[in-house]
């Protein structure tokens, strides 16, 4: 009964552990995109001001 209990229970962990990875990465990539996203936004506005500027 123990030795069932204690694979149910690494199971479980395993199961949990790996749903918090994918979640995580999941938030990762989104977080990256939004990043990736941003920084061409603002280096967009940057050429420009600095375009505008003259240098």
């Amino acid at each position: 009964m123990t030795s069932v209990l204690d694979s149910f229970r690494s199971e479980f962990v395993l199961l949990w552990f790996r749903r918090i990875f994918v979640s995580g990465l999941g938030y990762f990539c989104q977080f990256r995109i939004v990043g990736v996203i941003a920084g061409a936004i603002i280096g967009a506005i940057v050429k420009d001001v600095i375009g505008i500027v003259g240098v």
